[in-house]
């Protein structure tokens, strides 16, 4: 069988190393039967982005002729070869699947919190009490190291922005008080935690969005848990798979967070004195204001103490329905109770708010419907379109 395929630039000739031949149809096992429609099938792959099988002409070859299976797939490697300048093309790889774990049957509730005022409201609640730690560290980590010692049920929740001696802090912070478990949303610290063996999750603004980020995190720096993020749809998070031993978390409520900046953001909307930042504005500084964009929507930037500037959407991040919709699959439900001022208001006080909270992962009826009467003005957007 002789080939000549043409592109708009050159042609090629090419040549089965076996001869054609002809046979009954009882004989045709392991065969092809040379006509456009075998072609098509067999060459179809050499549809791609560079290039687009079109007419193929048999006017010069005999009918009932038949050759290997085996002939033809040698040729078209041999186009595939030219086609490709001459190099050896590689087959795609397949990746092995992630098996699923079993069902979790009830997820607890985990509740971040920023100030030491906020601990009281959750001492004798269950699940996780993650404290957020701040950027910037106020004359190094000691007021810390003793709140966490006296109060060693809260686990550390590192920001994602940890800079030159502050990260060196965070890092002393680590080695002094030894918790039994972190969440970080900064690799430098997950690192470190790997190396002293304490057991770490994976937070939100690392932003895992597949099976095979938490099978790597597992494998290779003993993860034992992460945050899926909020930009995936219901049908996308379905999709994952997650490994055994490893515990999978879900911020349903939360202020969005849509940049940090070390440059001060008020200077040009409220105005300030200073002409630069320095480390009394990190340490120090609290402010509060608004600015709407191209596209008119208004934005909220806040600068809190021992914080950067921050922006955040105009609404919060309110997520009921995951519960229902993904049974079985998250072991934690997180809820952000900071104090960042956006347009959702909160008609309800922090204790009734968790209470709720609780009583929607328990399953009880009106617990949905009440969350959104208590918090208005909300977005789930990300969900039901993701990324």
């Amino acid at each position: 069988l002789l080939l000549r395929v043409s592109t708009e630039d050159t042609s090629y000739v090419f040549t089965s190393g076996t001869l054609l031949t002809s046979v009954n149809r009882s004989e045709r096992k392991g065969t092809s039967n040379l006509d456009c429609e075998s072609f098509e099938v067999r060459f179809r792959s050499l549809n791609n982005h560079e290039y687009n099988l079109e007419t193929i002409s048999l006017a010069h070859l005999q009918r009932g002729l038949f050759l290997p299976f085996k002939e033809l797939t040698a040729l078209k490697k041999q186009i595939v070869f030219k086609l490709n300048g001459s190099k050896e093309s590689f087959e795609p790889v397949q990746l092995p699947s992630v098996p699923k774990r079993a069902e979790i049957s009830k997820p607890t509730l985990s509740v971040l919190i920023s100030s030491p005022d906020d601990i009281d409201l959750l001492e004798k609640r269950p699940g996780n009490i993650f404290f957020q730690l701040p950027s910037v560290f106020n004359d190094g980590c000691s007021a810390f190291v003793d709140l966490f010692a006296e109060k060693s049920h809260l686990i550390p929740w590192f920001p994602a922005l940890l800079i030159g001696s502050d990260y060196e802090t965070a890092v002393e912070f680590l080695h002094r008080v030894i918790p039994k478990q972190i969440v970080t949303n900064n690799s430098g610290i997950a690192h470190e935690a790997y190396k002293m063996g304490v057991p770490w999750i994976a937070g939100p603004q690392l932003n895992i969005v597949n099976s095979f980020s938490l099978l790597c995190l597992q494998e290779k720096l003993n993860c034992t848990g992460a945050f899926i993020s909020n930009e995936l749809s219901k049908q996308q998070i379905k999709r994952i798979g997650v490994p055994d031993s490893f515990e999978l978390f879900f911020s349903i409520y939360h202020p969005i967070s849509l940049m940090q900046s070390r440059q001060c953001l008020h200077l040009q909307i409220t105005g300030c004195d200073k002409e630069r930042v320095d480390r009394l504005c990190l340490h120090h500084c609290e402010k509060s204001s608004t600015f709407v964009n191209e596209n008119g929507q208004r934005l909220f930037v806040e600068k809190t103490k021992g914080h950067y500037h921050s922006v955040y959407h105009t609404h919060n991040y309110l997520n009921c329905d995951i519960v229902t919709d993904i049974p079985g699959t998250f072991d934690s439900f997180c809820i952000d109770l900071s104090d960042v001022k956006t347009e959702t208001t909160v008609t309800a006080g922090k204790d009734q708010l968790i209470q709720l909270f609780e009583d929607l992962l328990a399953g009880q009826g009106g617990a949905g419907e009440m969350l959104n009467k208590s918090i208005q003005q909300t977005t789930q957007v990300q969900y039901r379109k993701g990324i």
